[in-house]
């Protein structure tokens, strides 16, 4: 009996403790290393928007601003919503490429025009907000005219956290 009592109690914590971590939400992946770059984003979770914040200067460890002041706090250059705004799935991959705004969806930063270009020696953080207050993110950075993997974080972002 005591036996029993231990197999059951010890079935029924390892099912509490897998259940306690969600699995990760998916992923943001670097196609190339192209200027602008182009992401892969693909989750089992729905889409809201995606951003991209920077430029951050690795030498001075903060963001540079429009205003050529750096500051602790990122400067959103482009934010792009799926068509109507409405959240769509991605459970298969999306490809987007800075700068171009994909068929039907809106630009919401920069307002209008082209977003700012992307700053040689800078790192820029890509987040895809996703439904249940989830994202993917990744950072990259502008080296020789060509985005690579940049790990670590920007002030308080983390480059490698979901």
């Amino acid at each position: 009996m005591k036996k029993e009592i231990l197999i059951l109690t010890t079935v029924m914590f390892a099912g509490i403790s897998s259940s306690a971590c969600p699995p990760p939400a998916g992923h943001v992946t670097l196609i190339g290393d192209g200027k602008p770059p182009t992401f892969e984003f693909q989750a089992r979770l729905n889409l809201e928007y995606i951003h991209v914040v920077g430029p951050y200067s690795l030498e001075h460890h903060r963001f540079l601003m429009p205003n050529g002041q750096y500051s602790d706090d990122g400067n959103e250059i482009w934010s792009i919503s799926p068509p109507q705004h409405r959240f769509i799935p991605i459970t298969s991959a999306l490809r987007i490429t800075y700068g171009q705004l994909p068929s039907g969806w809106a630009q919401d930063i920069p307002k209008a025009g082209a977003p700012a270009s992307l700053v040689e020696g800078s790192a820029y953080y890509i987040s895809a907000e996703l439904n249940e207050g989830r994202r993917l993110n990744m950072c990259v950075l502008i080296k020789d005219g060509k985005a690579q993997p940049y790990h670590g974080s920007l002030a308080s972002l983390d480059c490698d956290k979901e």
